[in-house]
C-alpha cells in the first residue's frame, strides 16, 4: 500500500457499505468487491444516459509491481474481480437498474450494437432464502446505438429483505446476447443476508457450483491464483447452480480451488 490513506479510505467505505471483514484474505476479497461495485456503478449510469455520455474508460488495466491499486489486472496477470464485472457491464447490451432523485428506481437497456435489439427481459424478487416473491417477464425492443428505461421496479415495504435478479436475453440481427443482473434496495450491510453453504466441483478444466440459499460475489480461485474462469464473481442461486470453464488450465500449477462469497467475508 503505497498510498498514506489508502487503508483508511477502503476501510472507511466498508463501514458505509458492509460489515467488516474478519481476516485479511477477507479484507483482500471485500476491497475487490468495492472496487468492482465502484466501477460497475458509474459505469452503468453513464451508458443509460446516451447520447449524452457515448463512452466510458476506466483507471486502470495493470500493474507493473506488487501494489493495491485500482488496477483490474495484477502485476502478474492475475484478473481481480472488477475484470470480470468489466466483461458484462460493457457487454454489448446490458441491463442496470438505479433509483433517481424521486426515490423510482428504473429498468434500463443499454446496446452498442450496429442492429436493433430485440428480446425479453425476465424480473425476478428473491427473498435471502432463495424463494421467488414476484416475477415478470416482459418483451424488449431498443434500436441501435441506444438505450431505453424498460421497467420500474416496485417500491419495497421492507428494504434490505429481498433483491432483483434481472435477465436479458435476445438477438440484434444475426447476433444472440444475453446479460445479467441484480439491484439490491439497501446497503449490503442492511441486508438479512443467510450464511450459504457453496459446494464447488473442479473436475478437469470444468467447474461446477451449487448453494443452498443466494450467495453474493461467489469468487472461485485457485491454489496458484493464476486460473482466468469464463466468469467470476457472481450471484450464485439455489435454483440456479453454475458451470464454468476453466480458461488456461495449461497453464494453472495448482488446480486446488478457492471459492468465497460476500457472507464468508465476515462472522
Amino acid at each position: 500500500q503505497k498510498c498514506p490513506r489508502g487503508n483508511k479510505a477502503i476501510i472507511g467505505m466498508f463501514g458505509t457499505y458492509f460489515r467488516m471483514p474478519d481476516s485479511f484474505q477477507s479484507f483482500l476479497y471485500l476491497s475487490q468487491v468495492q472496487q468492482a461495485l465502484a466501477i460497475k456503478t458509474g459505469v452503468e449510469y453513464w451508458r443509460s444516459l446516451r447520447p449524452r455520455c457515448m463512452g466510458t474508460i476506466f483507471w486502470q488495466l495493470n500493474d507493473n509491481w506488487p501494489v493495491a491499486s485500482w488496477a483490474s489486472l495484477e502485476y502478474g496477470g492475475r484478473w481481480k474481480q472488477l475484470h470480470y464485472h468489466a466483461a458484462r457491464f460493457y457487454a454489448p447490451v446490458a441491463v442496470s437498474a438505479s433509483a433517481g432523485d424521486d426515490g423510482a428506481v428504473a429498468v434500463h437497456v443499454t446496446s452498442d450494437c450496429l442492429a436493433p435489439f430485440t428480446g425479453r427481459l425476465a424480473m425476478t424478487e428473491y427473498d435471502f432464502s432463495g424463494n421467488i416473491l414476484a416475477r415478470k417477464t416482459l418483451p424488449v425492443t431498443v434500436p441501435a446505438f441506444g438505450t431505453r428505461s424498460v421497467a420500474t421496479l416496485p417500491e419495497s415495504p421492507a428494504p434490505g429483505r429481498s433483491f432483483w435478479h434481472l435477465e436479458l436475453a435476445g438477438a440484434a440481427g444475426e447476433e444472440s446476447l444475453s446479460h445479467y443482473n441484480d439491484y439490491f434496495d439497501a446497503p449490503f450491510k442492511k441486508c438479512t443476508m443467510k450464511r450459504p453453504e457453496v459446494v464447488a466441483e473442479l473436475d478437469g478444466d470444468t467447474l461446477k457450483l451449487q448453494t443452498d440459499v443466494p450467495a453474493f460475489f461467489v469468487f472461485a480461485e485457485t491454489g496458484d491464483g493464476n486460473g482466468i474462469f469464463s466468469d467470476n464473481s457472481f450471484t450464485l442461486l439455489p435454483d440456479r447452480p453454475r458451470t464454468l470453464q476453466l480458461q488456461n488450465g495449461d497453464r494453472v500449477k495448482d488446480r486446488a480451488v478457492t471459492v468465497r462469497h460476500l457472507c464468508g467475508s465476515y462472522q
